[in-house]
């Protein structure tokens, strides 16, 4: 019974970690995907000049 008890501990101390991980993920492939769009703005306005 211990053992169970200590696993759901280190999952409880891992979680925030892992959560916090994946929402960074999510904001950096935002700003990633936002960012290349811009450039390509920015190209196609640069070409027809």
């Amino acid at each position: 019974m211990a053992a169970g008890v200590n696993d759901g501990i280190v999952y409880l101390m891992l979680f925030p970690y892992l959560f916090i991980g994946g929402v960074g993920y999510f904001i950096y492939r935002m700003y990633r995907k936002n960012r290349k769009e811009n450039d390509d703005a920015v190209s196609n306005i640069e070409q027809a000049s």
